[in-house]
């Protein structure tokens, strides 16, 4: 959002220099027509990140297909979605257990493992829950805020 409001203030920029290189004498005209260059060259490289930027960001993505229905009978049709997940690596977090209304203190930490830059595995006791659901939270403290992400999944529950 930054660099797409610094390309629009470089454009307005190179609209200023140009109605000022019509009012100017030779000298500034030069000196004009030389800022004008920088800014080409500036726009021209912030143009560049962005493209990088657009391109990192889908080359650090993968592919999720999660399907509505984990059976399928011969010749039945069923609807798979799919969900582009971005891999990065992320910062130190604390995960939490959450009971239903999402609230947790910090008895309800849970130990985990990373296993790769964007994942990590945690071991859980069905008997932990009342109904069929594991809810989390992982809390990452980013100095000013703290942001939490929470996640919920299903199993099923036998005796």
């Amino acid at each position: 959002m930054v660099i797409i409001f610094k390309m629009k203030l470089i454009r307005l920029a190179k609209v200023f220099v140009f109605l000022a290189l019509l009012s100017c004498d030779k000298e500034d005209s030069i000196s004009l027509k030389h800022k004008v260059e920088q800014l080409e060259i500036e726009n021209k490289i912030l143009s560049d990140s962005l493209e990088k930027i657009k391109y990192n960001s889908i080359a650090s993505s993968e592919l999720v297909l999660l399907p509505q229905l984990y059976t399928f009978n011969k010749n039945e049709t069923g609807v798979v979605s799919g969900i582009f997940r971005q891999r990065q690596k992320f910062p130190k977090f604390n995960l939490y257990h959450v009971n239903d209304k999402f609230e947790y203190d910090e008895s309800d930490q849970i130990n985990y493992k990373l296993t790769k830059d964007n994942g990590f595995d945690f071991t859980y006791n069905k008997n932990d829950t009342i109904d069929d659901k594991i809810r989390v939270i992982a809390v990452f403290d980013l100095d000013t805020v703290e942001v939490g992400l929470y996640g919920i999944t299903s199993f099923s529950k036998s005796n």
